[in-house]
């Protein structure tokens, strides 16, 4: 059995971001960005963190989230139950540290779930896709008028239950956690792909409006 994880709070619309990730790059002694590799450790899972960069705040009024019809490809019956299910256990923790629960968003989730399922069919574990775009970026191209957002990752496989391993994984990394339970984020929308060996990439990303 193998889990990775990952997260990154962005800074986000401010023009020295790039020192700053630097900056906390060179602090933490992690890479942003980490592949899935072709051999993971048997036995136990284990856990891969991502490095972090400060959360931005974004100047301006918030626009308010995105109406109309949600598009994108239907899950299948499992997947929505382990989608609800990573739901369902967040705002349980949320509910536990005394911190509002977090608003369901389909809109939103179509963004993790495509960015899920992009993993999948092209083998990589990052926040940035494959032609560079970031959550945020991803989010524009919804139409998702977010004021600040992040982003928790997961990948797992040979699980019983791929959402509390999910979840717990980001519990027990600070990182992660402060992301789950960030009382400035209102809205989450979590996707699930399973590649065609099986392996679970899990997407939840957080926005407030």
């Amino acid at each position: 059995m193998k889990m990775y994880s990952g997260i990154f709070l962005y800074m986000v619309k401010l023009k020295f971001w790039l020192v700053l990730f630097f900056v906390s790059l060179s602090l933490m002694g992690c890479p942003l960005l980490i592949p899935i590799p072709e051999e993971g450790p048997e036995g136990e899972g284990e856990i891969s963190i991502e490095g972090e960069a400060p959360e931005g705040i974004v100047e301006g009024e918030p626009e308010g989230k995105v109406e109309g019809e949600v598009e994108g490809e239907a899950p299948t019956d499992y997947i929505s139950e382990l989608e609800q299910e990573v739901y369902e256990l967040i705002n349980a923790e949320r509910v536990a540290a005394g911190v509002p629960e977090l608003f369901q968003d389909r809109h939103v989730a179509v963004v993790a779930r495509e960015h899920s399922q992009d993993m999948a069919d092209n083998d990589f574990f990052a926040h940035n896709n494959l032609e560079g775009d970031s959550p945020g970026d991803r989010l524009d191209n919804a139409g998702i008028a977010w004021m600040r957002y992040g982003e928790n990752l997961s990948y797992n496989y040979g699980y019983s239950d791929p959402a509390i391993v999910a979840v717990e994984g980001w519990m027990a990394s600070y990182g992660h956690r402060v992301n789950l339970l960030n009382p400035r984020y209102t809205h989450t929308g979590v996707g699930i792909a399973q590649d065609d060996k099986g392996a679970f990439y899990l997407t939840q990303d957080f926005v407030s409006y």
